[in-house]
């Protein structure tokens, strides 16, 4: 309707240079009427964040984590995140006294998605980007469960970021570690000057560590921006299995869906 011409490469022409209704409008001079721009746009879908706090430590409160995406299009266009800006401004579009905005949200609960009823129970954590939010809200309650007197299993992490520049959250995985939340972590970037590593890379190397850790009844928390990753980490573990379990494909390929199927490993992907 806009370009008036059938022979469209969305790709190339539309999604990739990442143009928007109003691009398209100014570019071929066009006027629409208000009924026909709204025909023209997609309802915006929601946006998912996973609560990086515990209702452990703070009941009534949920801490999100995010970071305001701005960015220039291969068109010069510059672009910023719909949901990340309004969270940005919110103070400014708020009450200027109280500095607080109201926002519509919703839970979406994953009821899964838990630390083990018993406390002695191993975990083990595998993050990377994003998924640093959920394991922020399991340090932070299995912090809780240690100052209330609780004893805990132990707890290792693996944490992956795409530059040091990205890295957060190192008070309280420090904090986790100097109480007893946490017995260690390993935290890699994908790009960089140097040291240039994947969580994937050092699971591998950690290969007898992860065995003996399921083998001894332990649970694994998987957190992560894309269903790509948690591809990524079950290929590794089967490459794993395999060797330092001396099964073959088809059996770790067994012992992996057993894990998953029986809440050993759980997972909370985009």
């Amino acid at each position: 309707m806009i370009l008036q011409r059938k022979d469209i490469d969305y790709k190339a022409e539309i999604a990739h240079p990442r143009r928007t209704l109003i691009d398209l409008l100014f570019q071929h001079q066009r006027k629409l009427s208000l009924e026909d721009l709204l025909f023209q746009i997609a309802p915006m879908k929601p946006r998912y964040y996973s609560i990086a706090s515990s209702n452990v430590k703070q009941p009534s409160r949920i801490r999100l984590l995010y970071r305001k995406i701005k960015y220039v299009t291969s068109l010069g266009f510059q672009r910023e995140g719909v949901c990340t800006s309004y969270l940005s401004y919110k103070g400014d579009l708020g009450n200027q006294d109280t500095r607080k905005a109201n926002l519509a949200a919703y839970i979406n609960r994953n009821s899964e998605f838990r630390l083990p009823k018993e406390g002695h129970v191993p975990i083990l954590m595998i993050a990377v980007g994003c998924g640093v939010s959920p394991i922020r809200a399991l340090l932070e309650e299995r912090v809780a469960l240690i100052e209330s007197g609780r004893r805990l299993g132990s707890a290792r992490l693996f944490l992956g970021f795409r530059t040091p520049d990205d890295e957060v959250f190192k008070a309280p995985v420090e904090e986790a570690i100097k109480i007893g939340a946490l017995d260690d972590v390993s935290v890699t970037f994908a790009s960089g000057d140097k040291d240039k590593r994947l969580v994937t890379d050092v699971l591998l190397d950690e290969g007898e560590y992860v065995w003996n850790h399921f083998e001894s009844g332990g649970v694994a928390f998987v957190c992560g921006g894309a269903r790509s990753f948690g591809a990524a980490v079950e290929d590794v573990l089967l490459k794993i299995f395999q060797v330092h379990g001396s099964l073959d494909y088809s059996d770790s390929e067994q012992y992996l869906r057993r894990l998953i199927n029986e809440k050993k490993i759980m997972d909370e992907l985009a």
